[in-house]
């Protein structure tokens, strides 16, 4: 699924599920913030636009695999607690950051991830694929 915030505070996720049916266990949430078109200028790093921690645990409640987002971090820019990252990660659910092209994407599409080998990492760069429909 592919959820389009804008930095608006409206219910992005329920208007996604209205369009397009339930979210359920096993998917992966792309969490479009209109962020990915700074990349490598100097604002990409300024505070960004973030996944709340009432729409991680919605989405977690639904047995969501995955949530990934165009920004740095689900977190805020300023937070040392990163609530969303132990709320995800605490439930074994993968974070992807710093995702692009998720404006492309509209409703369900098949996402295919090819992360490179990490010897002892807890992470790795991925090559993220979405075959729209």
């Amino acid at each position: 699924m592919s959820v389009r915030s804008r930095g608006h505070r409206g219910n992005a996720f329920a208007e996604f599920e209205a369009a397009y049916g339930p979210v359920g266990p096993g998917d992966f949430a792309l969490v479009d913030c209109g962020w990915a078109g700074r990349w490598n200028t100097p604002t990409y790093l300024e505070p960004w636009p973030y996944v709340s921690v009432e729409l991680a645990a919605a989405l977690l409640e639904r047995g969501v695999r995955m949530i990934a987002v165009d920004t740095p971090s689900p977190d805020p820019s300023d937070s040392r607690a990163c609530p969303v990252h132990r709320l995800l990660l605490g439930a074994d659910v993968l974070i992807g950051e710093n995702f692009t092209h998720l404006d492309r994407l509209t409703g369900w599409s098949l996402l295919t991830l090819a992360p490179l080998a990490v010897k002892d990492g807890s992470g790795a760069p991925v090559r993220a694929i979405a075959h729209c429909p």
